[in-house]
């Protein structure tokens, strides 16, 4: 089944802002929208016509709710923004990813983000770095849209997220600091020395040791250097810790206030995935994300230009397993401007979920297909090398295996043994053309090729939505190789 035709735009219900004809309908619509419905009052804030497609794209991917964007950056973008990561969090990233996303994810160092990438596809690495850099938020595709074509253990990592949330305990700045100090002999001692003052209390000490530790904080932040230290030190004498000032180094008191700092502003861990090249067909993220500890915030985005809207319209989709998420990104989403118009929602295909995954599934298997036959070759005189997750020999194979067998994701990356332009030309001469499209993206009717660098050597497949007849007919041209 193909993409549907356009359908005919113009009509008023299509309007980004909506007229009345009388004061009191547009205050009848204005306190519908204040109360929570879906009002076709300015597109921005919702429409009736976006509600309902969302309303059929949850139903779909089997979730309660879905937000749709104009396009998969903008709804990654979007949810990333929402995390209201500050100078000094960490977010652990894969580098597999798709381009403006790696790209706009290592930009946020530019805020003081702590931005630190980790193979996905390692889970020993991944349990490591989550332990190692306590993080913020975790950014990875389920598969990797990169010649590697890492693919992520989800269950595994649901599992580790759930024991780190598990300890987390928010805390204020001076809980913090109390935490801290007692972990500290020389201060843990001067405090038990105050408490045997007559008059004084080991909570009084530790507040007073709070006071001046917050004092020495704010004046770095505001000097933006470590030079806060200097009045932290003459505090510090001036309550008697003359003795100990001496014996400790200056790196600790910085490290004290660091560390406290670090603990106040520490969140609990948010996962957002992206399951664009595999898509819920075979990915199914709605039901793992019914099944997912409920300590463990799960965001799902989705570039759905592709296999959702048949290249008929940008389309971002998000959805999580948490109510409260989707509600923050919904009011976050009229601030960035990210909603999808009314009429690119209009044009999105209707398909029922048995077509989408009928649909989806075949193009899946169809790639997986094709790489077998390039697999054959590899190692001749065209092709050095296959990477994709179905083929025995990735790293990821048994995972894969078991839980995606007919089919993992919609595209697979050839390494040739010549200029990949040179390989397609003999391919066309030997039976392929007409038979493929060449260009990007993927989740077309035709199989594409994609060449992007017009002298390299690596070729990008997209299996198509052909029939058995057809893709065996292509698979025997690549076979002849």
């Amino acid at each position: 089944m193909g993409p549907e035709q356009p359908k005919d735009s113009n009509n008023s219900e299509l309007n980004i802002s909506r007229g009345w004809r009388t004061v009191d309908e547009e205050i009848g619509a204005l306190n519908e929208f204040f109360s929570g419905k879906s009002v076709d009052f300015y597109a921005r804030y919702g429409n009736a016509g976006l509600s309902e497609k969302e309303e059929e794209m949850a139903g779909r991917l089997g979730v309660d709710k879905t937000l749709l964007y104009n396009s998969g950056m903008s709804a990654i973008t979007s949810v990333l923004e929402n995390l209201k990561l500050a100078s000094g969090d960490v977010l652990l990233y894969s580098p597999y990813v798709y381009g403006q996303t790696k790209t706009y994810i290592e930009n946020l160092r530019n805020l003081g983000i702590k931005c630190i990438s980790v193979d996905p596809g390692d889970t020993a690495g991944v349990q490591e770095a989550i332990e190692q850099h306590c993080p913020r938020a975790l950014f990875f595709e389920t598969t990797g849209n990169d010649p590697k074509m890492p693919v992520l253990d989800t269950s595994l990592l649901y599992r580790l997220v759930e024991e780190k949330n598990k300890k987390y305990q928010p805390k204020t700045l001076s809980e913090a600091f109390q935490e801290r100090f007692m972990r500290i002999p020389w201060i843990r001692g001067w405090v038990a020395a105050q408490a045997k003052e007559p008059g004084k209390t080991e909570e009084g000490a530790l507040s007073a040791l709070v006071e001046v530790f917050e004092r020495a904080r704010t004046r770095i932040a505001a000097d933006k250097s470590i030079a806060g230290i200097k009045g932290l030190v003459d505090d510090l004498r001036k309550m008697g810790l003359s003795n100990s000032i001496y014996r400790a180094e200056l790196s600790e008191l910085i490290m004290i206030i660091q560390r406290a700092w670090d603990t106040s502003r520490q969140k609990s861990l948010t996962i957002i995935l992206d399951n664009t090249i595999s898509t819920e067909s075979v990915k199914d993220m709605g039901s793992e994300l019914k099944s997912i500890p409920k300590d463990v915030p799960v965001i799902v985005v989705e570039s759905g230009t592709k296999f959702m809207a048949q290249d008929q319209v940008s389309l971002g989709v998000v959805y999580s397993n948490k109510s409260e998420i989707m509600q923050e990104l919904e009011t976050w989403r009229a601030v960035d401007g990210g909603y999808l118009p009314p009429s690119a929602a209009e044009r999105l295909p209707d398909l029922s979920k048995e077509e989408f995954d009928k649909r989806n599934r075949n193009i899946i298997s169809n790639a997986k297909r094709l790489a077998e036959a390039f697999a054959k070759v590899a190692g001749k005189e065209d092709i050095l090398s296959v990477s994709h997750p179905n083929l025995p020999g990735h790293r990821n194979y048994d995972y894969v295996s078991k839980n995606m067998p007919n089919g993992s994701v919609a595209v697979f990356y050839v390494e040739c043994a010549k200029p990949a332009v040179e390989v397609c030309h003999k391919l066309e001469q030997i039976g392929l053309a007409g038979l493929v499209e060449y260009g990007g993206s993927f989740a077309f009717e035709k199989t594409r090729l994609g060449v992007f660098d017009p002298k390299g050597n690596g070729l990008r497949i997209a299996g198509g939505n052909e029939g058995p007849e057809d893709i065996e007919k292509i698979c025997r041209i690549i076979e002849s190789l």
